[in-house]
């Protein structure tokens, strides 16, 4: 763990300054000059206590006790909620970078509060656990390395993916005919409200992915095979029975929505 933090703690911080030299970039370029600097570097601090909390949130995970790391989270979101409100209801604002300026320190405020009450739970579970095995001679690090490097590449092609659509979409409704300023109130509609309600079921099946994981790798480290088998057979059938459903009731809203409509 010791490891793992450490290596968060180098990338976080790595993202943290590269965030903060591209910041003018950012804020020139692809956001048209709307918005200040401010926000990103904002946002940057956030970047090291989010690594950290993900490693913190990955002990939880690999011991069983991910009911610490849900309370942490339902807690942070509250919080944020609640600063949200407070920066935007009571404290004064006069332009759009302020405003995302409030909703980001919120953002952060938050982040590091999930990252300080995830630790002061790690600490108290560590000092409960008694190292009975001795400790391996093997390289600690380069396990971690060759499990981590794959992942994070494959994390950055699909941000960088991500990243390009977030802004190719607003440059295009610029593009043709619309303003930038209704182009991105529009598309802020569309991603920031109508995709999180189509997209509510994944939550049910991303968590419980995450879940397996760890099974996983204790059925690989017994040599189970055959009980892994039957773990992922019975995922795909109760993911694609989920799936079934939740697409019939789409598509059932969908059709009351269009006879209405034609109504």
């Amino acid at each position: 763990m010791r490891k793992c933090i450490t290596y968060s703690l180098c990338f976080g911080t790595l993202a943290c300054i590269l965030l903060i030299i591209f910041a003018p970039y950012c804020s020139s370029c692809l956001l048209h000059g709307k918005v200040t600097n401010a926000p990103i570097y904002v946002m940057a601090i956030s970047l090291p206590f989010n690594s950290l909390t993900t490693s913190l949130s990955g002990y939880f995970t690999g011991v069983r006790r991910v009911s610490k790391t849900s309370i942490s989270r339902v807690l942070t979101m509250c919080l944020q909620f609640a600063l949200t409100c407070y920066f935007l209801y009571i404290l004064p604002y006069t332009d759009l970078s302020i405003v995302c300026t409030y909703i980001i320190l919120a953002s952060t405020i938050a982040s590091l509060f999930e990252f300080v009450f995830t630790y002061i739970l790690y600490v108290k579970d560590r000092n409960k656990i008694k190292n009975i095995n001795k400790p391996s001679k093997e390289n600690i690090l380069m396990k971690i390395l060759r499990i981590a490097f794959p992942v994070a590449i494959t994390s950055y092609v699909r941000s960088g993916l991500s990243t390009i659509k977030q802004l190719l979409i607003p440059f295009s409704l610029e593009k043709h005919s619309e303003a930038c300023d209704k182009a991105l109130s529009e598309y802020g509609l569309i991603n920031g409200m109508t995709m999180p309600i189509l997209m509510f079921p994944c939550i049910i099946i991303s968590s419980c992915a995450s879940l397996l994981i760890p099974e996983f790798a204790r059925y690989n480290i017994k040599k189970d095979y055959d009980k892994m088998n039957k773990v992922i057979v019975l995922i795909f059938k109760l993911t694609s029975f989920f799936s079934v459903c939740v697409i019939r009731n789409l598509f059932n809203l969908y059709r009351r929505n269009m006879l209405s409509i034609l109504q």
